[in-house]
């Protein structure tokens, strides 16, 4: 809930409500920054952050999260992104098209990379697999 509160913190004041998520969400997808040719992140002159800026943000944002503990040390915005998806399809598990609305793909190709299960998750899916021939 802090990085959801921590972003209605950010724009609330560019949307001119309180900076709470109910009001975040009830104005957002009306505003001008709702739509997708407005940028969210800005630099200091307010122009929009290059991708390669956005980068240097999110990997200084995640090395400091590791050093507080917040995520592991060897955590990278790719397995945070990862480990979204996968929590995100654990909680949701008919939600695949959701997932990849979220992710911003417009492939569900693109989605199923992050959601391959691990040698354990399958060995534990078979596990629960009922293979008593005489069971009826």
């Amino acid at each position: 809930d802090s990085v959801r509160q921590a972003l209605a913190d950010y724009v609330a004041p560019l949307l001119q409500v309180d900076a709470t998520l109910k009001a975040v969400a009830t104005v957002w997808p009306r505003s001008p920054l709702g739509g997708s040719s407005a940028p969210l992140w800005t630099s200091e002159r307010r122009r929009q952050l290059s991708v390669r800026e956005m980068s240097r943000v999110i990997h200084a944002l995640v090395r400091d999260c590791a050093a507080r503990g917040l995520v592991p040390a060897d955590a990278t915005p790719h397995s945070l992104r990862h480990t979204f998806a996968t929590r995100y399809l654990a909680t949701h598990q008919d939600d695949l098209v959701g997932l990849a609305r979220l992710l911003g793909h417009s492939s569900l190709d693109a989605t199923m990379i992050y959601v391959q299960p691990t040698e354990d998750e399958l060995a534990a899916r078979v596990d629960r697999i009922d293979l008593n021939a005489y069971a009826r």
